[in-house]
């Protein structure tokens, strides 16, 4: 993601680097994060905004709140990210569970400061929102402009949906902030 980004950005002259925004849903929404913090620290270009659409930021998933966990349950099981499977999706991913503490591969509980302002999108009924409004309290805290927006009646990948009305308010209110930011 971030050698993507260096290239799209020196690729495109007509279009500064401050000019870009980059995003990614659930693992890219992941991917975003971790390519911000390691442009940050390597002085690369920043980009201009992040959109995270329910993202997965923290190697354990942050506490799910009792109301969250009612309607996690009431979804069917292949819709439901249970804390252990979300564990043992993060560790497939980094390999090792040493790599589950790299900010770059988690960025949620690490030095959020210096990032551009971001856009997090949760679900209303995906146990992910956990990590994207914990990802956004740390923003908020390191002293990001963030804007973290729940979608009420939404599950994970609502935004593949594009024929559901949800996906469409979703898609506006991406929109609309990336015009005002």
């Amino acid at each position: 993601m971030t050698a993507a980004f260096v290239w799209a950005t020196t690729s495109v002259p007509d279009i500064p680097a401050a000019d870009w925004a980059i995003g990614g849903a659930s693992a890219g929404g992941n991917l975003v994060a971790g390519a911000a913090l390691r442009l940050r620290d390597t002085g690369g270009p920043l980009p201009r905004t992040m959109v995270l659409a329910y993202p997965v930021l923290h190697a354990a998933l942050p506490p799910v709140p009792a109301e969250l966990a009612a309607k996690v349950r009431a979804l069917p099981p292949e819709a439901a990210f249970g804390a252990e499977e979300i564990a043992a999706m993060n560790l497939r991913y980094v390999q090792h569970p040493d790599a589950l503490a790299e900010a770059y591969a988690f960025p949620g509980g690490h030095d959020l400061s210096g990032l551009p302002p971001t856009f997090v999108l949760t679900c209303d009924a995906d146990s992910l929102r956990a990590s994207g409004q914990h990802f956004g309290a740390e923003l908020a805290t390191a002293g990001v402009d963030v804007a973290v927006i729940r979608e009420v009646g939404t599950t994970h990948g609502h935004l593949n949906e594009p024929e559901n009305p949800a996906a469409r308010r979703s898609i506006v209110r991406v929109a609309d902030w990336l015009n005002r930011t």
